[in-house]
């Protein structure tokens, strides 16, 4: 399988099949705080295809799942000569990021016309009306960066906008001679922008001379060159071409360092959010009916409830589970959400109730998946409270920054 260097040097994928004589052994690692997608992974097997692009494969690099990426979605798109979308984004909510890497495209936002050359950069704002064409005679290859756009009371969402790689200056980072550099297509104090992607470069040598530990959301891809990431407890190889993804949750925190013995570029997606979990008092401990009370008695609150581990951790039937929803809505005066599976439904068919919305799991989905989607309905500062027992559902609540309690602290409340 051969790989492709375009003019830039940065790396993409060629695609094809391994030959059927080679080694299975490989780097693809994924752990419960970060996976490494390395390059010789991506293959013609693997891409995939989306509505309304014609002459357009892709590999998905990273989307909103539980134990992964929790917000935004990383595609590396592949545009054959005369490939295009003229309804690309299907999502009226969605921000996006594009970085040519290879060829030539022509963007059209809101009726304004450019040509997106290799390191050419489109922030695509929420709602923007936007178009793609490749024109040329070679394909040409991109990366795509969706997230759900955070809107904040009283600031006006960033208008789309334009630019190339060469135009923005890299930044030294403080005390690194010029080693470790910064460059960012937008400013990092211009708090209208809730993601940020930017190219960070490692002259031979170079290093990040400590772990990073934070709880915003990181993505990466090796652009060029070689490193060494520290990522846990682990020291892993990457290259160009590589996709380390970290796993920004809560949860599981993720100390990171850095070293490169070569030149190494690497686009790096950083994103933030606006809803924050609500803080318990000193006086109180998690997961007590006390807890609860003071989680669920918070102004606009919505409780969100997955019966199937609710069910499964306290032992109680699907019908007698709608009868307590029914009598903690009441309590605090607050609308719940349930999701269900047919196991957690109960005879019959979930009940009408005021205020409490069902919601069936179907096909492929997840209870994890469904209360992703759920929480990611709701507005950026509405606080969530979700119950469930499931460790997957849990983390990806925590992904969409809701208060997560037991189900038996729920249960043992002294409701009506």
């Amino acid at each position: 399988m051969s790989e492709s260097v375009p003019a830039s040097g940065y790396h993409v994928p060629s695609g094809g099949l391994p030959g059927q004589h080679e080694l299975l052994t490989g780097r693809a690692v994924t752990t419960e705080s970060y996976a490494v997608i390395p390059r010789g992974v991506l293959t013609d097997i693997v891409t995939s295809f989306l509505p309304h692009w014609e002459g357009t494969r892709l590999w998905v690099l990273a989307r909103p799942m539980s134990g992964f990426s929790t917000t935004f979605s990383h595609y590396l798109m592949d545009v054959e000569p005369g490939g295009s979308s003229t309804r690309p984004e299907p999502d009226e909510s969605a921000e996006g990021v594009l970085f040519v890497v290879d060829g030539e495209l022509e963007l059209t936002i809101d009726g304004e016309s450019h040509t997106l050359e290799v390191g050419g950069y489109a922030w695509l704002a929420p709602g923007a009306r936007w178009t793609l064409h490749n024109g040329g005679a070679s394909p040409a290859r991109l990366h795509w960066l969706r997230k759900r756009f955070e809107r904040v009371d009283g600031l006006e969402v960033p208008h789309s906008f334009v630019t190339r790689e060469a135009d923005v200056k890299p930044v030294a980072m403080p005390d690194t001679d010029g080693a470790w550099t910064t460059a960012r297509f937008v400013d990092p104090a211009d708090v209208r922008h809730d993601m940020h992607v930017n190219i960070v470069s490692f002259a031979p040598g170079a290093t990040i001379p400590f772990a990073e530990t934070h709880v915003m959301e990181h993505g990466l891809y090796v652009l060029e060159g070689k490193a060494v990431y520290r990522l846990n407890r682990d020291w892993v190889e990457v290259e160009a071409g590589d996709t380390p993804q970290i796993t920004m949750d809560p949860a599981a925190l993720v100390p990171a360092a850095f070293t490169s013995p070569v030149q190494t570029p690497s686009l790096a997606p950083a994103f933030s959010e606006e809803r924050k979990r609500a803080v318990l008092p000193a006086h109180l401990e998690p997961n007590t009916p006390e807890a609860v009370a003071h989680l669920l008695n918070q102004p606009g609150v919505t409780a969100i409830v997955d019966a199937r581990s609710t069910c499964g951790r306290t032992g109680i039937r699907p019908s007698e589970l709608f009868e307590r929803v029914a009598a903690l809505r009441d309590f605090f005066d607050v609308p719940v959400e349930v999701v269900v599976t047919p196991v957690s439904t109960p005879v019959g068919g979930a009940p009408d109730l005021p205020a409490i919305g069902v919601h069936h799991i179907t096909g492929a989905d997840t209870v994890a998946d469904c209360v992703r989607a759920l929480c990611m309905g709701f507005p950026a500062d509405q606080p969530l409270v979700v119950i469930a027992g499931d460790d997957h559902v849990r983390r990806a609540a925590i992904g969409q920054h809701a208060n997560v309690v037991e189900p038996a602290a729920v249960l043992n409340l002294s409701t009506p």
